[in-house]
Formats: C-alpha cells, sequence, structure tokens
C-alpha cells in the first residue's frame, strides 16, 4: 500500500460509566494516545478526558480535556437532543448566508436530519447552559486536512439558550492568535476579541428573524504581506437590516476607516456605504 496513507495507532483507554440510558448516564473516560500516525500524519501524544454528571437534570455537567482544547459546559442540556439542534439550526444558518451571497444557490451544507433522533419529551427540549472553550493549538487537526493551513489559540465562553423553535447564543472571547494560509497568501490576527450576541435563531429561513450584535478588535494582523494594526469592526443585524462599521491601521502609515448599511435581499447582500 501507499506509506503516505498508512495509520498506526497506539492507545489505552479506561470508562467508568453508570447510568440507563444516554440521558442519565455519568461518570469518566480517558484516552491516552501513543505516539501514532493517521493516514501518513503524525498525531499529538496526549490524554483526553471526559467527565460527565447528570444526576441533576437542571444543573448538568459536561468536561472535555485534550491536547486540542479544553471544553466544559454547565447546565441544562440533552447529549443527543442539544447537539443534533445546535447542529441542525447551525447549518440551517450556513445555507441561508449562502443562498443569498449567489445566485447559482449551490448548496454545500446540509441541515441535521432531526426525524433520525429517538423520541423525546418537550421537557427534554429546553436548552439552558453556559460553555467555556479553551483552545491550545488546532496545528494537528490543520495538517490532517486538504486545503490552507490553519491554527487558533484563544478562549471562549458563553451560554446557549431555547429549544429548537428559538436559540439564543452568545460568545465572548479572547483570540491569542490566529491564522489560515501562508505569510504571502493568508490572513493573520493577534491579540483579539470577539463578542457575539445572536437572538431568535428560529425557522428554515434564519436571517429574516435573527437579531445579532458582532463586535471584533485585534492588536496586529496581517492579509497576504500587508500588515495591518489596531483593527476594529462592529456589526448589528435587525430581521433583514443591518448597519456596520470598520476602522484600521494598514502598512503602519494609513488609516482604514468606512460604514454603512445593509439589506439582505432575496439571493444577494445589498450594501450602502
Amino acid at each position: 500500500g501507499n506509506a503516505d496513507n498508512e495509520s498506526n495507532l497506539t492507545l489505552r483507554s479506561t470508562v467508568h460509566l453508570t447510568g440507563r440510558t444516554i440521558d442519565d448516564i455519568s461518570g469518566d473516560a480517558s484516552l491516552t494516545l501513543f505516539p501514532s500516525a493517521y493516514q501518513g500524519h503524525d498525531l499529538i501524544p496526549g490524554d483526553l478526558r471526559l467527565v460527565l454528571d447528570q444526576r441533576n437534570p437542571t444543573r448538568k455537567s459536561l468536561e472535555v480535556q485534550s491536547p486540542l482544547a479544553d471544553c466544559s459546559f454547565t447546565g441544562m442540556f440533552d447529549l443527543d437532543y442539544s447537539t443534533a439542534v445546535l447542529l441542525h439550526q447551525g447549518a440551517l444558518l450556513a445555507q441561508a448566508i449562502q443562498r443569498h451571497a449567489s445566485i447559482d444557490t449551490v448548496l454545500v451544507v446540509q441541515p441535521a436530519e432531526q426525524h433520525m433522533l429517538r423520541q423525546h419529551t418537550r421537557e427534554q427540549h429546553p436548552m439552558d447552559f453556559q460553555y467555556r472553550m479553551d483552545v491550545k493549538t488546532l496545528e494537528s487537526l490543520s495538517s490532517m486536512l486538504s486545503g490552507a493551513p490553519f491554527n487558533l489559540r484563544g478562549s471562549f465562553n458563553g451560554s446557549v439558550r431555547g429549544d429548537d423553535r428559538n436559540l439564543t447564543v452568545s460568545c465572548d472571547g479572547t483570540v491569542n492568535e490566529f491564522y489560515v494560509g501562508t505569510i504571502k497568501s493568508g490572513v493573520l490576527i493577534s491579540n483579539g476579541r470577539i463578542a457575539l450576541q445572536a437572538d431568535s435563531l428560529m425557522g428554515a429561513n434564519p436571517l429574516d428573524h435573527l437579531a445579532a450584535r458582532l463586535d471584533c478588535s485585534f492588536a496586529t494582523g496581517r492579509i497576504n504581506t500587508m500588515p495591518l494594526a489596531r483593527g476594529q469592526f462592529a456589526a448589528r443585524l435587525a430581521g433583514s437590516e443591518g448597519t456596520f462599521s470598520l476602522q484600521g491601521i494598514a502598512d503602519s502609515l494609513n488609516s482604514l476607516r468606512s460604514s454603512g448599511s445593509i439589506s439582505i435581499e432575496p439571493r444577494t447582500y445589498a450594501i450602502d456605504l
């Protein structure tokens, strides 16, 4: 066979779980990955640990520790149902953004098939939880995927509230470093901040109802070979109407500043500067 596509995984796992179904199972599991390769790519050795506590249905907790990131979720959620709803609504939002951006309407993101889920009671539907993610490095993930190299280091926290009919999501984060591409052809951001509040995520056309606020800033950055500094971007959206503003310094000397409005129309975005 082709040595470039060979996989050799060496790992050890330990599992301690109690419970009868996915709705009440609690305990911890750990997996240790020793020097290994997957399809010709070296994997970072390390420990993956999962701790789940569902004894209190309104105060569940899930903690995941790994070489890539540490994550925690605390509050009211249903493991399989909440995951499916978030993936489904995220796919619908991505489809709506793409649908307005292209006349050809080539949809590459498929929504999650919720009908494949087992039956849930209405009491299991509501979500009200907080999350935190400390992203350490994504370089090993980047090396396994085809396309431009990328990496992210930063910390993010926020909340998710609602159900399959209406979602509210928030995120506040610090971006230590983010890049995609190369030095000559790519984007780099250092020492950045992000704050996002999105309300009324619902329906097959979420942009029709979405109310959102987004604020981003960064100390230094680069687009291709052009250095950037003190960048700021803000956007507001209510229904299908919104405003945006941006400013920063390019090439160490040129001050950039722009603002305008945006209207979401069938198969296009109308932008007025």
